[in-house]
């Protein structure tokens, strides 16, 4: 006999029903956690995780997604998550852990720490999209989870509004870059920023997107750059192109979109002489 799957919230994606959590504390696991991280992709800050525990009865219609969220939204699920979580831990990778680690792995550390702050310690964890190494208890890989577990969903809500309350500080010891407004993101203002002050103590170096922002531009671009001076016909041109298509993966934003630049002022050049 096949069993029905639980209806997910209407609204949210989130199951109401909280199944693979009931399921583990069917096996005697009494607290299993959810756990998600916020700020892989900005250019500056820290990257933070949250690690949340919900109590069986919890309002699952009260969190979703962060990114699907309001700001005053995420307050306001914030506050109930806070009130009513079993328990609620955060850990903060600051920009130079990022640059010894490299983003993906600074990630996992996060989320580790904030799994082993909680206390009760968690039996369990629901990871959203990411298995972590030595965590220290079971733990269940679910892409897309901050849509689809209640408690991976209040970690993301934790994790993100303490992410943005930091950015907002920062906003405040280097207001030239306008953290408040894009918390650390490569927006336009930021990349303009970026290039015009150079970096900040808060920026990850080992970015290569700061790096071509602030005129540090890799071995690759310089080769590239060069070549694209070298260019003198069309097949030349052609060659030049299918080579920056195959490197691309290797290059920043910045530094394509300069190469590209550069590339249509000498053509253009080459037209009107």
């Amino acid at each position: 006999m096949t069993s029905a799957l639980p209806k997910k919230h209407a609204s949210t994606g989130i199951d109401p029903e909280r199944r693979r959590e009931r399921e583990l504390r069917a096996q005697g696991i009494a607290f299993v956690a959810g756990v998600d991280e916020a700020g892989i992709g900005p250019l500056a800050g820290p990257v933070v995780a949250a690690a949340v525990i919900l109590p069986p009865d919890f309002n699952t219609a009260l969190v979703q997604d962060s990114k699907k969220l309001s700001p005053r939204a995420r307050e306001r699920a914030l506050t109930q998550v806070r009130e009513h979580a079993t328990a609620v831990a955060i850990a903060v990778v600051e920009p130079s852990e990022i640059d010894e680690l490299n983003i993906h792995h600074a990630g996992l550390a996060a989320m580790r720490r904030a799994v082993e702050r909680l206390n009760p310690k968690a039996g369990h964890a629901l990871v959203d999209g990411h298995r972590i190494p030595d965590l220290g208890c079971g733990q269940t890989r679910i892409v897309g989870g901050d849509g689809r577990e209640a408690s991976i969903a209040a970690a993301s809500i934790v994790a993100k509004v303490t992410r943005d309350e930091i950015m907002i500080a920062l906003d405040q010891e280097f207001p030239k870059y306008g953290f408040r407004g894009h918390k650390g993101y490569p927006t336009a203002h930021h990349r303009e920023a970026l290039e015009r002050l150079g970096a900040s103590p808060v920026h990850r170096m080992s970015y290569p997107a700061v790096q071509a922002l602030i005129g540090n531009f890799s071995p690759r671009y310089d080769a590239l750059m060069a070549a694209a001076h070298a260019v003198q016909d069309a097949d030349g041109l052609s060659a030049w192109r299918r080579r920056v298509h195959q490197e691309r993966h290797a290059l920043s934003e910045p530094e394509l979109k300069r190469l590209r630049s550069a590339m249509a002022r000498k053509m253009a050049r080459k037209s009107r002489s």
